[in-house]
């Protein structure tokens, strides 16, 4: 006879608790509310990673801004010398 350990739910690990003997580490690891709070740890980890990213666009974006704005008024005043010559 097989069983599935990720199908223990809170209501089994409670049971398990309730009992006088040492619970097996692995049966308090596949509980609904471990997985739970993994899933949770990882949309975390996902959405800081997300934000992250999109700082670093935003932080190339105005360095490119910056860096157009500083070669078009460069090349502004050089047009105005050739005019003034």
């Amino acid at each position: 006879m097989s069983f599935n350990v990720d199908s223990f739910s809170d209501a089994k690990l409670d049971e398990l608790l309730t009992r006088v003997t040492k619970i097996p580490e692995w049966e308090l690891k596949n509980t609904q509310s471990e997985r739970e709070n993994k899933r949770i740890r990882q949309i975390q980890i996902h959405l800081k990673m997300i934000r992250q990213v999109e700082k670093q666009e935003q932080r190339q974006k105005l360095r490119q801004r910056t860096k157009n704005t500083n070669s078009s008024s460069s090349k502004n005043r050089n047009n105005d010398n050739d005019l003034g010559l």
